[in-house]
């Protein structure tokens, strides 16, 4: 996958990159955005590449300095899946959207998809948005009241590049309401909000780079007859009509998770590095490494195996999920255990790898709780928009309860906790599996612990389930097996991930760690079992850890994420560079100074 991809060294290594300590929020946005240009017009997607879905596509979501910015990545991910993707479709029957489609491309004008309302976050089926055709084919965009306004996506004027709405909204014709529609609304030239359009800038989200979110309203905005994609004809099926308007909020989800790998493999070499590094006082006057520690090597050798597996787990998702005979019903079945697991691994890594630097791992400046609360943020808005594929989303209640959640636990460090506990979409799938109405792909490598693992856990739970008159609707159900749902949908996706590597040929001491890892999960089921004694699994993992322990820099070396990493922490010659960037106060100094 990464030789269709231009190295993006040279960029990483440029002034653009380069950190920039206390900058306001205004600051750091552009800077965002004018890296999410420089980022877009280095990978030159094309419309087949995002139509495609092309082994470029999903490279250039992998590419290290994605990792970087991740609000650059937001803003790259909004305009090339959800604003490019959606109009592509529609482009060869209306060459009229050739010369947008070009300017999206080239990062000259800036996309955002507008779907979600401030009242109706998930139940996108009531929107109350208007857009009403009149009589010489013209339309009138309005939003009727302000808990109908547009929510979250940024729309403020910045940069001095135009920006332009993909906006859901209802088609009124004749006063008949025929469904939602994607209209291509001018927002603001960079500079100027277009008339009748009002974007109200939110605070900013906790936890390093953040988008200008904000709530955008229109007041019966004239739009041209070509601002709607698709036909005037209410559609037969509303539902189906929806989430064809809608297709590629699931390519989105799955795109999204691929950040996880340069992200976690950035993380690993910045602790790494800091570790091989720092030492302690010891006896003698004599300075000890930190890395002699096994405390200190089992979280990054861990991160290690983890990313070294991810990978060419998530080509092999990838392939399925592209695949033109996998169903619609399978790529969310497949779907959902590949984010199960990449959020599975990507939480217990980071927090790890944070809990190992001590004071230095909570700062922002080095990054590491950045990481960590990003994939937070991008876990919950995963979890929103997976649920509008829903028949039936969740009422607006949860949706308040969840936002309100999440604006509490992002204020924490361990803020990535709440993502697995809104992920429900894996209950539903591992009931769906239970009932035998979808399937898994089936184990490569039957006889191996992990595949033993999931057969195991599938039989118990289907055993279970028979035992109970009502069947999966019964409380008994919610009581017993719903808290077993993520372990099996995790276990499925364990065994997967390892067939996955173990096939790519990923080194086998990575692979052996990453298995004694993915055991001491659930230890107690090997044991049950007869398959393993506790001994043994320590024994798996002592072994593999002492394995790779000497080729650990090594390792690291291989990552090559040398020119990618900015953080303070990671070198005495960048702690000195951040050190000339504060301000500081001396005994002569009536006032702020630089060192």
């Amino acid at each position: 996958m990464h030789s269709v991809l231009p190295s993006t060294a040279s960029l990483a290594s440029s002034l653009l990159f380069q950190p920039i300590y206390g900058a306001s929020r205004f600051e750091s946005l552009e800077r965002s955005y004018q890296r999410a240009i420089a980022i877009g017009k280095h990978y030159r997607l094309t419309t087949a590449d995002i139509l495609t879905l092309s082994e470029r596509f999903w490279a250039a979501h992998m590419d290290p300095l994605m990792a970087v910015d991740i609000a650059a990545s937001y803003i790259l991910m909004i305009q090339w899946n959800l604003v490019v993707g959606t109009i592509a479709p529609f482009v060869e029957e209306r060459p009229d959207l050739k010369p947008l489609m070009e300017q999206l491309l080239n990062m000259e004008v800036f996309g955002e998809f507008m779907l979600t309302e401030l009242d109706h976050g998930l139940d996108a089926k009531n929107l109350e948005t208007t857009a009403t055709r009149q009589s010489d084919g013209s339309f009138v965009l309005h939003t009727p009241r302000p808990g109908a306004a547009k929510f979250m996506p940024p729309t403020m004027p910045i940069v001095n590049v135009p920006r332009v709405g993909l906006v859901m909204a209802r088609l009124i014709v004749d006063d008949e309401d025929r469904g939602l529609r994607a209209f291509v609304v001018p927002l603001n030239d960079g500079k100027t909000m277009c008339k009748g359009v009002t974007s109200v800038l939110l605070p900013a989200m906790k936890g390093g780079d953040a988008l200008d979110h904000a709530v955008t309203s229109f007041n019966k905005v004239t739009l041209p007859a070509d601002a709607m994609l698709g036909s005037l004809a209410r559609p037969v099926q509303m539902h189906q009509h929806f989430l064809a308007l809608i297709h590629r909020v699931g390519v989105g989800s799955v795109s999204a998770t691929l950040l996880l790998v340069p992200g976690l493999k950035l993380a690993t070499y910045l602790v790494g590095r800091y570790s091989l590094q720092r030492a302690i006082g010891g006896p003698r006057n004599r300075r000890i490494p930190i890395i002699r520690f096994r405390t200190q090597q089992l979280p990054m050798l861990h991160a290690l195996a983890h990313s070294a597996v991810l990978q060419p787990f998530a080509t092999e998702v990838i392939s399925r999920f592209c695949d033109s005979a996998t169903g619609p019903s399978d790529r969310q079945t497949i779907s959902a255990i590949h984010k199960a697991v990449f959020v599975q691994h990507s939480q217990k890594s980071f927090s790890s790898l944070i809990e190992r630097c001590g004071a230095q791992g909570v700062f922002e400046h080095n990054h590491l709780t950045n990481l960590e609360v990003r994939w937070s943020v991008l876990w919950f808005l995963l979890r929103l928009t997976s649920q509008l594929h829903r028949p039936t989303p969740v009422p607006y209640r949860s949706w308040k309860a969840m936002c309100l959640f999440s604006a509490f636990v992002r204020r924490s460090k361990r803020a990535t906790i709440f993502p697995t506990c809104f992920l429900t979409g894996r209950s539903g799938m591992a009931t769906e599996l239970l009932l035998g109405r979808c399937s898994v792909p089936p184990a490569r490598h039957p006889g191996s612990l992990l595949a033993r693992h999931e057969a195991g856990l599938l039989a118990e739970n289907r055993d279970l389930l028979r035992t109970m008159p009502h069947g999966h609707r019964s409380e008994k159900y919610n009581q017993v097996i719903l808290p077993r749902c993520r372990p099996l949908v995790e276990a499925i996706g364990h065994r997967m991930a390892y067939e996955a590597a173990a096939d790519a040929g990923v080194d086998r001491d990575l692979l052996s760690l990453y298995e004694a890892g993915v055991v001491l999960l659930d230890a107690s089921w090997y044991v049950e079992h007869g398959l393993l004694s506790r001994m043994e699994i320590v024994s798996m993992e002592e072994q593999a850890a002492t394995a790779l322990l000497p080729r650990l820099e090594g390792i690291l070396d291989g990552l090559e994420r040398e020119v990618y990493v900015t953080a303070p922490m990671g070198s005495a010659s960048r702690w000195g560079e951040f050190l000339h960037q504060l301000p500081v106060y001396g005994e002569s100094t009536s006032r702020v100074s630089k060192l």
